[in-house]
C-alpha cells in the first residue's frame, strides 16, 4: 500500500471522484443530501482541491494497485492537521485507515495529529479513539449557505 501525493489536475480529479463516492455513501445519512452537495461542490471539486494544494494543503491517494481512498493534511508548526481521511465504502473495515494514520505518524515523528470529526459520526469517532485520539472539545463552523459543521476536535499525542 502507498500514499501517492496529488500534484496534478488529473490526480485532483481522481480525488474529487473518490470524494463523491465516499461522501454520498457515508455523510448523506449524517448531514443530509443538500449539505453533502454543497460541501462536495465547494470544498471537494477538482478545482477546489487544486486551489487548496496551491495554498499548502497536501492531498494523497491511498492506493494498493487501485485507489482505496484519500487523505489531506496541513502541516502546522506544532502539529499535523488531518483535514480528510476517506476510504471507499467497499474497502472500509480492512485496516486501510489505520495504516494511513500510522504512515502519517511515522512520516512526522514527534508531531501530534489533530483532526475534526462530525459529532454524529459515531463509528468514525470510535475508530479514532481506538487509534489513541481523544476529544478536545467541540467546534462549530459556519461553512456558508446556511450550513454548519458541528464537530469534535480530536488529537493524538
Amino acid at each position: 500500500m502507498n500514499l501517492s501525493k496529488v500534484s496534478s489536475q488529473t490526480r485532483a480529479e481522481l480525488v474529487a471522484q473518490l470524494a463523491e463516492r465516499c461522501w454520498r455513501a457515508h455523510y448523506t445519512s449524517i448531514i443530509g443530501g443538500p449539505q453533502v452537495d454543497y460541501m462536495l461542490s465547494n470544498f471537494q471539486s477538482s478545482n477546489s482541491i487544486v486551489e487548496q494544494i496551491a495554498n499548502g494543503r497536501d492531498y494523497y491517494v491511498i492506493e494498493d494497485d487501485k485507489p482505496l481512498g484519500y487523505l489531506a493534511t496541513d502541516l502546522k508548526p506544532d502539529h499535523l492537521f488531518l483535514s480528510k481521511l476517506y476510504i471507499l465504502p467497499e474497502f472500509m473495515g480492512m485496516g486501510h485507515g489505520r495504516w494511513a494514520i500510522k504512515e502519517l505518524a511515522a512520516s512526522h515523528p514527534g508531531l501530534p495529529i489533530h483532526l475534526t470529526v462530525n459529532k454524529h459520526n459515531h463509528g468514525t469517532i470510535a475508530f479514532y479513539e481506538r487509534l489513541g485520539f481523544r476529544k478536545d472539545g467541540p467546534v462549530v463552523a459556519d461553512i456558508g449557505n446556511g450550513f454548519f459543521m458541528d464537530d469534535w476536535k480530536m488529537q493524538r499525542p
